[in-house]
């Protein structure tokens, strides 16, 4: 018997860009290359899971948070988010700079009001149980 694979025409999603971007495995939890994010994570700035040496999230003296994201992935759902505690947390304003080549350069900023806060990037896969 013949066995056949179907390959998909267009996105390849999470799975396609694991298996070809050179990382360790397509574990969204894994971290191939050592620099502290995860595949799906770097799946959602548009890093490469093989390079530790990325661009990494950033917060400046501002106190806004700049990182990037790649608009492609249409099979992810992310938030910026802010926590004055690390325990709470709620949703970020965020401003997308700039799009170039599907990766979009933004900013994150605290609610007003807010004296102290941690941010981070939160990504889940659409279709993950």
């Amino acid at each position: 018997s013949q066995g056949f694979r179907l390959a998909s025409v267009g996105d390849p999603g999470y799975a396609g860009w694991a298996l070809s971007t050179g990382g360790d495995t397509p574990d969204p939890a894994a971290d191939g290359d050592g620099d502290t994010l995860p595949n799906l994570m770097e799946y959602t700035l548009g890093t490469s899971p093989a390079d530790s040496q990325t661009t990494r999230p950033a917060l400046d003296a501002d106190g806004v948070y700049h990182f990037t994201v790649d608009t492609t992935r249409g099979d992810i759902d992310w938030t910026a988010q802010c926590s004055s505690d690390l325990r709470t947390w709620q949703p970020a304003a965020v401003e997308m700079l700039e799009t170039r080549d599907g990766i979009a350069k933004c900013a994150a900023t605290a609610p007003a009001g807010m004296t102290q806060c941690f941010f981070r990037v939160r990504t889940t896969l659409k279709n993950s149980p």
